[in-house]
């Protein structure tokens, strides 16, 4: 069963934040039912971002920053993290 009100467009896809040499993409991939993918790059290390990094700090605080930014915008892509 298929409802456009399960089908919010804005819940779909990614977004992503730039800051201080770091590149945070969150992808809520295309289908209903996808997890959540978090990558984050340093753009120093690997300007071509092929390689994700594991940081958790840096990922945190650029989550909670795109999270406010994304608020700020009334897009509720991120109102409840996965």
């Amino acid at each position: 069963v298929c409802s456009s009100d399960l089908l919010d467009n804005k819940a779909f896809g990614w977004r992503a934040i730039r800051k201080n040499g770091y590149k945070l993409v969150v992808d809520n991939g295309t289908v209903p039912g996808t997890s959540r993918k978090k990558l984050l790059y340093d753009l120093s290390a690997d300007p071509f971002e092929n390689n994700p990094i594991h940081n958790p700090d840096k990922e945190r605080e650029l989550f909670d920053i795109l999270s406010s930014e994304l608020a700020a915008q009334n897009d509720n892509f991120l109102l409840e993290e996965q």
